[in-house]
């Protein structure tokens, strides 16, 4: 699991959620990990995300630049990959500026080899704003459901066609 994003403020402490997904992909992990690296092509299975860019792809291809909108409200932030693995299937990452996250995704291959497991684990200090327009637990539900459940449910179907 990632470590929660750093913060040292009462208020941004009892802003933070975590939330943890796990969904069943009917190809191989090899295939699904391929794709979801492709970090420029995450908008197409979460709607939420309006793009996702690789700011220096040549000299610094870890630090990427995420904008979000949700409830009518744009967000974003720069994240750094910390983590990346073929062999592993994995990759974690940080946000280093705007909204607040880090988090980890494992494909893990089933027996055979032909489908895989996704789980995907976010840890987020949500904005002052949200949390006043509504209560973190229905927050939570949101992005758990709504967000991360909705968009590998939507990765699911664009890697299985």
């Amino acid at each position: 699991m990632a470590a929660p994003p750093s913060s040292s403020s009462s208020s941004s402490l009892k802003n933070r959620i975590s939330a943890q997904i796990s969904y069943k992909i009917n190809v191989p992990a090899e295939k699904a990990f391929g794709i979801y690296s492709d970090l420029s092509k995450h908008p197409q299975w979460c709607p939420q995300l309006r793009s996702v860019s690789v700011l220096d792809p040549i000299n610094n291809p870890k630090i990427s630049l995420w904008k979000l909108r949700v409830f009518k409200l744009n967000y974003s932030w720069e994240a750094e990959m910390i983590d990346y693995s073929l062999e592993k299937f994995t990759m974690a990452w940080r946000s280093l500026s705007g909204v607040k996250n880090d988090g980890i995704v494992k494909f893990s291959p089933d027996g055979s080899g032909s489908s895989c497991t996704c789980t995907l684990t976010q840890n987020i200090i949500l904005p002052s704003l949200l949390c006043k327009l509504m209560p973190k637990a229905r927050l939570e539900r949101y992005i758990k459901e709504k967000v991360l459940l909705s968009s590998l449910q939507k990765f699911a179907a664009i890697v299985e066609t």
